[in-house]
């Protein structure tokens, strides 16, 4: 039986290192940093295009700082990102290529997965005072 643990060694606040050990990665703002554990170098950055406010039918939305991240269970090469805009991305975090963006409507708090099912599982923040709430998403 394999255990999330496998793919997540570290998490510290935004902070969080590869299973395979060579790559930390720190979000800062609406980035991702990934740099070498050996030399500390930066190998690249993610970052996505804000959401322009006024063209989605849904109202505006907040800015699109990186709020959780989740190396994906299935390929220790991609990484999840949560943001505060309420999408979740899908990257490719070796050459820096978003490979698929899901929107859920609500900031994203965090963000776990299933191992041997193929979900993610999503904790967004209603506005104001209403409760989080969960969404899962099926990743195949």
């Amino acid at each position: 039986m394999r255990s999330l643990s496998r793919s997540l060694i570290l998490v510290v606040g935004s902070q969080l290192t590869t299973s395979i050990g060579r790559y930390f990665l720190v979000a800062s703002s609406s980035s991702v940093k990934i740099r070498s554990t050996t030399t500390g170098q930066l190998l690249s950055t993610l970052k996505s295009k804000p959401v322009v406010a006024g063209k989605r039918r849904d109202g505006p939305r907040l800015a699109n700082t990186v709020t959780a991240m989740l190396i994906n269970p299935s390929n220790p090469y991609q990484l999840y990102t949560g943001s505060s805009d309420g999408y979740i991305r899908l990257w490719d975090f070796i050459d820096a290529v978003l490979l698929e963006t899901i929107d859920v409507k609500l900031p994203i708090v965090q963000l776990c997965a299933s191992h041997t099912r193929g979900f993610l599982f999503v904790v967004g923040q209603r506005p104001r005072r209403e409760p989080a709430t969960g969404i899962v998403c099926s990743s195949n």
